[in-house]
């Protein structure tokens, strides 16, 4: 949660966290990278994508630091890992 709240902190224009929509569209992963993530997917490591598919878990989460139309979208299958690229991209100290 610290993380989190840190990233909110620092974002002037918010931050998104959905975690398993496919979920309410009964759609398999895949289908819901591919419909609604297709410009991201190449930004995926192959590692990471394959554990999406296997554990068929989507997070998604998208930052808005400095504007309201620049952001930044993390996909993974691990909200902590997520949020660790987040914090990583901004610079932002675990204190």
């Amino acid at each position: 949660m610290k993380k989190l709240l840190q990233l909110v902190e620092r974002c002037k224009f918010g931050v998104h966290l959905q975690i398993d929509g496919h979920k309410s569209y009964h759609q398999p992963v895949e289908d819901r990278l591919n419909d609604d993530f297709g410009d991201f997917i190449d930004e995926i490591p192959a590692d990471v994508l394959a554990e999406m598919i296997k554990r068929d878990r989507i997070v998604d989460l998208h930052f808005y630091p400095d504007t309201s139309s620049g952001f930044y979208k993390i996909l993974h299958y691990d909200i902590e890992a997520a949020l660790d690229v987040a914090i990583g991209i901004l610079g932002i100290s675990e204190s």
